[in-house]
């Protein structure tokens, strides 16, 4: 989705961030002191880490694929097993 606002991104964090075992790694603030208009959302890079288990569960699944435009990312991680 091309259109996110700030608002919308910081509550899609606080979501993701329910999910047991998850954690905010980096970013998750507004950006500061820029000109960019408020239909757009405007947060420092980002990066949120769920774990692989959470992520394949159906509760979870759409939350966590939902497509962010901008820099926003998920992390995870997956053992040899």
């Amino acid at each position: 989705m091309m259109k996110v606002t700030t608002g919308a991104i910081l509550e899609h964090i606080n979501q993701l961030l329910q999910i047991p075992g998850s954690k905010l790694l980096l970013g998750g603030e507004p950006l500061e002191n820029h000109s960019i208009p408020q239909i757009y959302g405007a947060v420092k890079p980002t990066a949120v880490y769920v774990p692989l288990e959470e992520i394949v569960k159906d509760n979870n699944y759409d939350l966590v694929t939902k497509e962010i435009f901008g820099p926003f990312q998920i992390i995870t991680d997956c053992k040899k097993e």
